[in-house]
């Protein structure tokens, strides 16, 4: 299932993956040019190795559920790139926390970097292209009509006239492939009519 960043936080891919379905959304909520987990190095025992700019934690431990590596106070303090770092200063060293939510947030970003992530999620670019074109320049946004069958009725007719456009625009860049366009078109008007037609049967009355 493709969503966007607004339904893809790790509570509810968790919650679909128990129900059997994979939800694929970008993370939010990590700082820009901030440096996180998806910077650090990992051993097999989810244990950090390797802060952001390659340095050695003096002590690192991870429990199954919460980790923790602490880096002296002259090395990070030293660092360049302590302030965008994630590690926190207490006493005299600096420490990274971190547990399995935050780990399960690191290998999404990292899966994001991708070339896989951009192949599957691309789809969901041209869902957004699509909306967007629809609520920019068709009635869609604000209808005029009410009712629910006159709402119905006026978006089966929006989604016709958007198809007839496409194939049309289709026909014009290459008409040899347009031939799918067409079939997608002719489908969308018998739906519209019988859709059309069977609110016009529901809303009459015979005496």
């Amino acid at each position: 299932m493709l969503a966007d960043a607004g339904y893809g936080s790790d509570e509810n891919v968790v919650n679909a993956a128990a129900n059997g379905v994979e939800l694929l959304a970008p993370t939010k909520g990590k700082e820009y040019n901030k440096l996180g987990l998806e910077e650090c190095e990992f051993d097999s025992k989810n244990r950090i190795i390797k802060c952001p700019c390659g340095k050695l934690p003096l002590h690192k431990n991870f429990d199954g559920t919460k980790g923790r590596a602490v880096f002296s106070l002259k090395t990070c303090g030293n660092c360049p790139d302590v302030k965008r770092c994630i590690a926190n200063k207490q006493g005299n060293n600096y420490v990274i926390k971190y547990d399995t939510k935050r780990l399960r947030l690191r290998e999404r970003r990292l899966y994001e970097k991708s070339d896989e992530f951009r192949e599957r999620y691309r789809f969901r670019g041209g869902i957004e292209a699509l909306f967007g074109n629809m609520k920019q320049n068709t009635p869609l946004r604000r209808l005029s009509v009410r009712g629910k069958s006159a709402v119905y009725s006026t978006i089966y007719s929006i989604m016709t006239m958007h198809n007839i456009m496409q194939v049309v625009k289709a026909i014009k860049n290459n008409p040899k492939k347009a031939i799918n366009d067409l079939h997608m078109v002719i489908n969308s008007v018998y739906a519209y009519i019988f859709y059309s037609q069977r609110r016009i049967l529901a809303n009459t009355s015979y005496k």
